[in-house]
C-alpha cells in the first residue's frame, strides 16, 4: 500500500477505535446488567452495539424493525422479541467494528491490500451472518414442524377414532415426542389446563408455530370440534393422508435443492482440475 491510503486507512481506523471506545464506556454504564444474562464470552463488548443504536436514535418502529422483531416472536416468544432483536442488532454492530479496527490496523501494519480486502469482505460477511441469523433459525423450525406434523396428525386420528375427546388426545399425543411442534403442542395443554378455551389454545399454537399447513389444519379444526368425534375422526384422517403426501413432495424439492446447490463445489472443482492440467500444456508450448 502507498503511504497516502496508509494514512487514510489509519484515520479511518482510529475514528472506528473513538467511536466505539466511547460507546463501550457509556455503554457499560446503561447496560452491563442487560447483558449479563447472555450466554457469550463478547457479551460485555456488546455493550457498545446497544449504545451506539441509541446514539444514532435507531428507530424500532419502522417497517424494518417490526419485521425483525415480529421474526424473533417466532423464536423467543412476544415478550423477548423486541429484547433479542436488540441484542442481534448490537452484534452485528459491535462484531462489524471490530473486524474492521483489527483487520484494518494488520493491513497498514503488513503493507498489503490483500489483508485491508479480506477484512472488508470478512466485515460485509459478518454483518450478512447477523442479518440472517433468526430467519435462518425461523427457516430449520419450519422445517422441523413441517417434518413432524404428519406424525402428529396420525397419532391424534388414532386417538378421537378411539374415541379420546380432543384434549386428552392433544395432551398424550403432546407428550410421545420432543421437538417444535410438540413442545408448542405442550404450551397449548398448558393453556387449557390454565382455563383457555380449546379453540383459542389450538389457534395460539398455530400462530405460534407460524406454518401456512398448521394455520389451515388449526382453523379447519376448530371448525370441527363441534360436530363430534365421529367427523372430527374423518377429518384428521383426510388431513393425514394429505399431510403425509405434502411431506414427501417437500422431502423431494428439498432433495433437488441440494442437489443444485452441490453443482456450485463440483463446478468449480471442474475448473481447477482443468486449468492444472492446461496451463502446464500452454506453458509447455510456450516454451
Amino acid at each position: 500500500m502507498g503511504p497516502g491510503l496508509s494514512l487514510a486507512v489509519m484515520i479511518f481506523v482510529t475514528l472506528l477505535s473513538a467511536v466505539y471506545l466511547f460507546a463501550l464506556s457509556k455503554g457499560s454504564k446503561t447496560y452491563k446488567d442487560v447483558v449479563e444474562a447472555l450466554d457469550s464470552p463478547m457479551k460485555y463488548a456488546y455493550m457498545s452495539g446497544l449504545y451506539m443504536l441509541d446514539m444514532v436514535r435507531f428507530n424500532y418502529g419502522s417497517t424494518f424493525s417490526k419485521k425483525k422483531i415480529k421474526n424473533c416472536q417466532i423464536v423467543y416468544g412476544e415478550k423477548y422479541a423486541e429484547f433479542y432483536f436488540r441484542i442481534n442488532m448490537a452484534k452485528q454492530i459491535t462484531s462489524v467494528f471490530l473486524t474492521l479496527i483489527i483487520g484494518f490496523t494488520l493491513a497498514v501494519l503488513m503493507e498489503t491490500y490483500v489483508v485491508l480486502l479480506l477484512a472488508a469482505g470478512s466485515a460485509f460477511g459478518i454483518a450478512y451472518y447477523f442479518e440472517t441469523t433468526i430467519t435462518d433459525i425461523i427457516k430449520k423450525r419450519e422445517d422441523s414442524i413441517i417434518a413432524t406434523f404428519p406424525d402428529v396428525l396420525s397419532k391424534l386420528a388414532l386417538l378421537v377414532n378411539a374415541g379420546m375427546i380432543v384434549k386428552e388426545a392433544w395432551e398424550k399425543v403432546a407428550n410421545t415426542g420432543e421437538g417444535t411442534i410438540y413442545e408448542e403442542m405442550r404450551n397449548a395443554v398448558s393453556e387449557m389446563n390454565n382455563g383457555v378455551s380449546e379453540f383459542d389454545a389450538i389457534m395460539n399454537f398455530a400462530n405460534r408455530c407460524n406454518v401456512d399447513k398448521i394455520t389451515k389444519f388449526a382453523s379447519t379444526m376448530v371448525q370441527n370440534l363441534s360436530k363430534g368425534n365421529k367427523e372430527l375422526a374423518e377429518f384428521l384422517r383426510q388431513f393425514s393422508n394429505e399431510a403425509w403426501v405434502e411431506k414427501k413432495q417437500y422431502a423431494r424439492q428439498k432433495g433437488e435443492e441440494a442437489a443444485s446447490k452441490l453443482l456450485i463445489p463440483i463446478t468449480l472443482m471442474f475448473v481447477g482440475i482443468l486449468l492444472m492440467v492446461v496451463v502446464p500444456i500452454f506453458m509447455g508450448i510456450s516454451v
